[in-house]
């Protein structure tokens, strides 16, 4: 083969290649984006409209449904779902895996402009495409301090967030806690109709008067001046002097004879505490593709430089929660497996080579193949994160496979008299066709991954491209630097050096091993057909009887990063202050615990939440902790629900992992349904909790306008709405612009005093024609209910229950009971205008496991193909096959032993797999093959002599595997949990494989051969 020969005679050119490898792997780790996990692009777009202070069916009415209807035909959505909540709209899309996400928000933002009649006081729908897991903040921060908690979010607003805005990589800076500034200008009711003056004539005036214009330009003399007309508001008191219009007398009304001006805040409806303490908290998110580390490093710096200049403020930036420290515990962790990995593949060399030199050649093939490894996934755009170093540490025992049989077939060669030139080319082309195959059938089985485009697809294509780079280029290390080195510096005596005593031990008992399996051969090729059909049964019955073992699937690990959250639900229409008060109780509980680190609590209308780090010394007891803090919050009072959940790296953070979807026509009849549904999932085994998104009862005061009254005093139902909205939430007339910042100027009916049913009753109305009445003569007030969010599937009504199961109990035999005890009966009670199905977690993992079963079985079918084609038989390909269930009994009884589970990043190690195990097989098969064409030995006799040959080999790569990916089995730690199982799966697959293979492999030669001798005797006769 040309390119050993050319690697043998020019050493520096091979030393100069590699070279070139480690110094690109490494400009490539410098360059690449560092976060936690692949970036997974879910393939969903949101539009969210606030519509400030509107209850969820105006929302619905007004909003969410012109929205849907006009996207429903957007091409490529897979299904539209909607939530109306008081005060806005989200309208989420969610797309087939593949589209293009460009082109849909232009298509989009196209159907919504042709949105009309939206009410005037909604904003402009805003459409969100950035991938779901960056829309995360990576960085918490929090601003705390002597300075009152509403002057802190203004000084964030103004100064700290945008300075952090600027921060190259920083995508949004998010604030919470405190309360923007706000211009009130309360209205006296009475001094305003008494002057004939309306609501909308002071929006009109305050609007018409608070503007700067440009004048032109003129010239005066050498000098060119511009005209500027400068109407901008510059403080609060000049709205006091805004005329809003004349009376009859032709005096001026002014703001401040109808209106009382304030400086103030919004009303009161979030709040956050750090540790107890009231603060404002800063949420950091990232540019799609920036590196995690290098944006949360410059927001620190950046932090740093402000705490100097807000110490005369008295406040200082405190850090909450940063993602890095995570990423560098995971890095850390998986690097340190790496290193361990690679050390355990070269102690496991030397001591079956002997020899320092031969481990030494063959080591150095490791950081080569790492390094090429990088600049690949440097190439394809691909980040570094501990998917992808994962990838690696499995590839480290992989890569020196190719190495170790090109080695030993060197040495081999020595043995027989050969210089270390002739040896090394020889030793090298002989087994080039083995290694080829063996290389190419590992690659095969990534074929299939890359159309594997779910959630867990974009996860798989890290560890694809590091196993298949690092693979391919073990045979190409394999095939130059491997000769190379050996045609330089290996000898016949390295590998037949007087061993020390542990060295004899260790020789002692492989020469036992080495001789059992010999001598199987030696016996299996004497022994009669159906006894080797009989041993070949007992195996294969064998490893299809640990398959009923194989536990339940899961979807994602969670992962074990140092975050737990607590939700609590409050009882519908509990006012803001009665949860901040209930939920106190619950964060001095857990400030109390010994192991509790750090706490936020943030209580608003969108969230309420309580964040939890624990002590370093009980980092990996997350899951305790969690339990721990369920049982002290199960006995709070004043929610209808808390609980505790050890957050995901990959769902959501209300550790929901099954959704139940009701729909219907009947909303009332869906509320029922689901809350017999939800009581049965309580008392469900493997069920923990279950919600449900639906609330109704939330109190609500309703005006109902009599028309005909109205009519008479030429009042419209806007006059009325207007009156009501002024009263009670107020109605934006304007913007105050100073300083770089916009706040609003509002109009509203009352600032202190507390807004009740009388109140609305008794404020007055002006209509048209100039009478004033109070709104009780046109209008009624009545108390009722309705509900606090209006959900829509398919534009249909919907209620969802969020299921969430124990840790203990598997997703998918969970998803089974639920199907079987709940779900069926209620399908076949229900009619056909009702729907109930499943999504969330569930509905991916039912994809997902439809997906990785499909490429297994065409993994499966590529290998076999792909042998045959290099064999030019079909039926040794069949022979190797054989080691594939093998392998799967293998590393079901791993995944079992370890007590790993059963994820989707589990199973694709018995994808990878498939490619690996039938590597034994082919240097068998190979060898055999080789020894009949080349050294005309019996076909019996051909095969003992290749077990014989090659039996070292075959233990020296699958040990240096085994234990290569061994401490990613045993050893614990941030981010094990995500490739733990799939490490196991090879481990015990590949052990497993490897023993029964050196049995099973030359029992089914000899069947063949025999069956080929049977049918020529019968030629022959």
């Amino acid at each position: 083969m040309w390119l050993v020969k050319f690697s043998i005679e020019n050493p520096v050119k091979v030393a100069v290649a590699a070279l070139f490898f480690g110094i690109f792997g490494a400009i490539s780790i410098r360059d690449m984006p560092v976060q936690m996990t692949p970036t997974v692009d879910k393939p969903e777009i949101s539009i969210q409209t606030i519509y400030p202070s509107a209850a969820p069916a105006e929302v619905e009415e007004q909003i969410t449904t012109p929205i849907e209807e006009r996207l429903q035909a957007v091409e490529g959505v897979r299904r539209i779902t909607s939530s109306s909540r008081e005060g806005g709209s989200t309208v989420e899309l969610e797309f087939d895996w593949g589209v293009n996400k460009d082109t849909a928000v232009i298509d989009i933002i196209k159907r919504l402009a042709r949105v009309r009649d939206l009410p005037q006081d909604a904003d402009e729908p805003i459409v969100i495409a950035g991938a779901t897991s960056e829309r995360r903040p990576i960085y918490w921060a929090n601003l705390r301090g002597l300075m009152p908690v509403d002057k802190m979010r203004e000084l964030a607003d103004d100064m700290i967030a945008p300075r952090l805005a600027r921060i190259e990589g920083v995508a949004e800076v998010r604030i919470y806690g405190g309360q923007e500034r706000e211009i009130q200008v309360v209205l006296d009711f009475e001094a305003l109709y008494s002057r004939g003056v309306t609501i909308s004539q002071v929006a009109s005036a305050l609007k018409r008067e608070n503007l700067n214009a440009r004048g032109g330009d003129i010239d005066i003399g050498k000098r060119r001046y511009l005209v500027r007309t400068v109407g901008l508001f510059q403080t609060a008191d000049e709205i006091n002097d805004v005329i809003i219009t004349k009376n009859e007398l032709g005096a001026p009304v002014y703001i401040k004879d109808v209106a009382t001006v304030y400086d103030t805040y919004k009303k009161r409806d979030a709040m956050v505490r750090i540790l107890g303490e009231p603060a404002i908290a800063l949420g950091i998110v990232k540019k799609s593709g920036s590196n995690t580390i290098e944006v949360t490093t410059a927001v620190e710096r950046t932090m740093a430089i402000l705490n100097k200049e807000l110490e005369r403020n008295r406040v200082a930036i405190y850090e909450s929660y940063d993602s890095s420290d995570y990423i560098w515990e995971s890095i850390d962790f998986v690097t340190k497996n790496l290193g361990f990995g690679a050390l355990f593949s070269v102690s496991v060399l030397f001591l079956f080579l002997h020899s320092a030199r031969s481990s030494m050649i063959i080591g150095l093939t490791i950081p080569i193949v790492a390094a090429s490894g990088f600049i690949l996934l440097n190439v394809f755009g691909r980040s570094l994160n501990i998917v992808s170093l994962a990838g690696m540490a499995f590839a480290v025992g992989m890569v020196v496979d190719n190495s170790i049989v090109v080695l030993e077939n060197i040495h081999r060669h020595l043995q027989l008299g050969k210089d270390r030139g002739a040896a090394a080319l020889d030793g090298s082309v002989e087994v080039w066709g083995a290694v080829l195959a063996s290389t190419l059938t590992t690659l095969a089985v990534f074929v299939p991954i890359v159309y594997i485009e779910e959630e867990a697809g974009q996860l798989f294509k890290d560890i694809a491209i590091a196993v298949s780079v690092s693979v391919f280029m073990s045979l190409l290390v394999s095939m130059t630097v491997i000769p190379a080195l050996a045609a330089r510096i290996m000898t016949a005596g390295d590998m037949t050096k007087k061993p020390g005593i542990l060295r004899r031990i260790l020789d002692y008992f492989g020469g036992l091993v080495a001789s059992l399996f010999i001598w199987t051969g030696v016996r299996l090729k004497n022994s009669w057909m159906i006894t080797k059909i009989v041993i070949v049964i007992i195996i294969t019955v064998s490893a299809i009887a640990t398959l009923p073992y194989a536990p339940k699937m899961e979807y994602l690990p969670k992962g074990n990063r140092n975050l737990i959250f607590v939700m609590f639900k409050p009882y519908v229409g509990t006012n803001f202050d009665t949860i901040q008060k209930h939920s106190e109780v619950i964060v001095n509980q857990i400030l109390k615990m010994e192991e509790t680190k750090y706490v936020f609590h943030v209580v608003s209308s969108r969230f309420n939440g309580i964040g939890i780090r624990v002590k370093d010394s009980h980092r990996l007891k997350i899951a305790d902790v969690t339990k721990k803090i369920n049982g002290i919050v199960s006995k709070a009072v004043g929610f209808e629900f808390v609980r505790a959940f050890q957050t995901s790296l990959f769902s959501r953070l209300t550790g929901t992992d099954i959704e139940i979807e009701i729909k219907g026509k009947n909303l009332g009849k869906i509320a029922s349904i689901s809350k017999d549904m939800q009581g049965q999932l309580f008392a469900t085994k493997g069920v923990s909790f279950a919600r449900s998104n639906l609330e109704t009862g939330a109190p609500e005061f309703r005006v109902t306008i009599d028309r005909e009254r109205a009519s008479d005093l030429q009042l419209s139902a806007q006059d009325i709405a207007d009156v009501v909205e002024t009263l009670v939430a107020g109605k934006t007339a304007t913007l105050f612009k100073v300083g770089g910042q916009e706040y609003d100027i509002t109009i509203k009916g009352a600032k202190e005093k507390a807004i009740d049913k009388f109140s609305i009753n008794s404020v007055s109305v002006y209509g048209a024609n100039g009478t004033v009445t109070p709104l009780d003569s046109v209008a009624r007030v009545d108390e009722a209910v309705g509900p606090t969010q209006i959900n829509h599937i398919e534009l249909s009504r919907s209620v969802t229950l969020a299921v969430t199961k124990n840790d203990d109990s598997p997703l998918q035999q969970v998803v089974e009971t639920i199907e079987a005890e709940i779900l069926d009966p209620v399908r076949k009670a229900l009619g056909d205008d009702y729907y109930v199905s499943m999504s969330g977690s569930a509905r991916d993992l039912e994809r997902t496991a439809k997906q990785l079963t499909g490429s297994f079985a065409l993994a499966v079918i590529i290998v076999y193909l792909l042998m045959a084609a290099l064999f030019e038989s079909f039926l040794y390909p069949l022979i190797i096959m054989f080691s594939v269930p093998l392998a799967a009994s293998g590393a079901i009884l791993a995944v079992v032993l370890t007590n790993s589970r059963l994820d989707v990043l589990t199973m694709l190690g018995f994808i990878i797999l498939t490619g690996i195990v039938v590597n034994n097989a082919i240097l068998l098969i190979h060898q055999a093959r080789t020894n009949t064409r080349v050294y005309g030995m019996d076909e019996w006799e051909s095969v003992v002599e290749a077990i014989r040959s090659r039996i070292r080999p075959i233990f020296m790569s699958s040990a240096t595997t085994a234990l290569g990916l061994l401490p990613l089995v045993i050893r614990s730690g941030a981010g094990s949990e995500l490739y733990s199982g799939l490490a196991a799966s090879i481990v015990g697959g590949l052990t497993i494989s490897t023993v029964f293979t050196l049995v099973m492999a030359p029992a089914l030669s000899f069947i063949m051969i025999d069956i080929k001798a049977w049918f020529r005797t019968a030629d022959e006769q």
